[in-house]
């Protein structure tokens, strides 16, 4: 397998969680790598509506033929992108563009590659963004209405997993959310909200990737999964979430 690498990894440290910047992979075990996972699927995506709601805000309801994934969510500031990962999920819809232009959105595409599908919103500006699951649909929000909390932001906390030790558990420590961007330059930055900013967080270089260990930290079932983030230009190619023991 070619792997890839960037030089000089940065831990930025944040309020709730730690951005990691710069380098080509994290772990949970975070592994970077080329290589693309397969899977074969039978649910479909098969529309995409969008409505206006009070308040300037936009929802776009994407439709499928099964109970829909958890979507993995990523954003772009420059050109302003919102992206949606739906694994074991492939398009059956005629057309892979819409014209919305409304509002802060422009046109939304999708593409499928090894039975995931990604669904892409072209934003004409960048605005806060919710998501949440409801029967066989993904609800998409664009914008927040009057001061009332969104149900589910892209900082989303994840669903509860069962902690990877004993003393996981004590410590309460775990991964919320694992979200990628396309910083300035075109780097990777990948950022992880974490529920305790005192982490122990160990970065290393091994066999040609950058691994992160997140130390008696838990990973919720929902984000172990591998992030294929080729479209976005950057040097990273793959992100892999694991487990390992009772590091995250």
């Amino acid at each position: 397998m070619t792997t890839t690498a960037l030089s000089k990894p940065e831990i930025a440290a944040t309020k709730f969680g730690r951005r990691l910047a710069g380098f080509g992979g994290l772990a949970a075990m975070l592994l970077a790598a080329l290589s693309a996972m397969a899977q074969g699927t039978a649910r479909q995506l098969e529309a995409i509506d969008v409505q206006s709601l009070p308040g300037q805000v936009l929802e776009i309801r994407l439709r499928l033929s099964d109970t829909p994934p958890e979507p993995m969510s990523f954003t772009i500031d420059n050109p302003a992108r919102i992206a949606l990962d739906l694994t074991d999920t492939t398009i059956g819809m005629d057309s892979r563009r819409q014209d919305v232009n409304q509002g802060p959105l422009a046109t939304v595409l999708t593409a499928e590659a090894g039975g995931r599908t990604r669904v892409v919103f072209n934003m004409n500006n960048m605005v806060p963004y919710g998501t949440r699951v409801v029967g066989d649909s993904i609800y998409v929000t664009l914008g927040q209405q009057g001061t009332e909390p969104p149900a589910s932001f892209a900082a989303q906390p994840a669903s509860p997993a069962a902690p990877a030790s004993s003393a996981t558990a004590a410590a309460g420590r775990a991964i919320n959310n694992i979200d990628f961007r396309r910083g300035r330059a075109g780097a990777g930055q990948i950022v992880v909200d974490l529920s305790n900013p005192r982490t122990t967080v160990d970065v290393r270089e091994e066999g040609g990737r950058i691994i992160v260990d997140f130390q008696d930290t838990a990973l919720p079932t929902d984000l172990m999964q591998r992030l294929d983030v080729t479209d976005f230009a950057t040097p990273v190619a793959t992100v892999d979430a694991l487990r390992a023991d009772s590091n995250a």
